[in-house]
């Protein structure tokens, strides 16, 4: 099947958990959004600036029956436009979550100044049976884990670095989670169906 870096990058969900928590998209328009999240405790949600360092290659036909499909370099500048893709939190204000208040202050108040300057990331897209990061760090298996068919890989975390935290990051939950080492994100999760009965085959085939 033939496609291009574009189309295959672009207007996918590409997960850290397979949870759906945290997760990063990017947008055919130059946009993209970001997310980092456990549980109802929000840590960004914005909006970024992206663009290819050879904006000819997100044109360029690949063939998705390889791996690595593609590579590439790309520019994000993460920004402090709040995301409105994850709702009930509202921009930096405390929320009421099961009748307690939450707190969702996120973006700014979070991050210094230095995390909304552009970064520079080599990225490759690679095709075949893959988990997410976060059950990777919980030692879960493929056929005990949901599988994706795609997985992303930067060359260091489009999450801001360690030093660009605002908060204590040796405490929890930032220094339990290490955002800023998560640089691996899958997409197109597979039916259940299809990796229940390869487990099935495994005991039974």
């Amino acid at each position: 099947m033939k496609s291009t870096l574009k189309s295959l990058l672009c207007d996918k969900f590409w997960y850290w958990d397979s949870n759906d928590e945290s997760w990063i998209e990017f947008k055919t328009n130059g946009t993209g959004n970001l997310f980092a999240r456990r549980e109802f405790c929000m840590f960004i949600a914005a909006e970024f600036d992206w663009k290819a360092q050879n904006p000819e290659i997100l044109d360029s036909e690949i063939d998705t029956r390889s791996s690595p499909v593609c590579q590439c370099e790309i520019e994000i500048s993460l920004t402090n436009r709040y995301s409105p893709f994850f709702s009930p939190f509202k921009k930096n204000k405390p929320v009421v979550v099961d009748k307690k208040q939450g707190n969702a202050a996120v973006n700014s108040l979070r991050l210094s100044d230095d995390a909304f300057t552009s970064r520079k990331f080599a990225i490759r897209i690679e095709k075949g049976e893959f988990i997410t990061g976060e059950d990777k760090k919980l030692g879960l298996s493929t056929s005990a884990a949901a599988n994706f068919a795609y997985r992303l890989v930067f060359d260091s975390s489009p999450y801001p670095p360690q030093n660009m935290w605002k908060e204590d990051t040796s405490g929890d939950p930032l220094g339990k989670l290490r955002i800023w080492e998560w640089n691996e994100f899958c997409a197109q999760r597979e039916p259940r169906s299809s990796w229940a009965w390869k487990i099935f085959g495994r005991f039974f085939g």
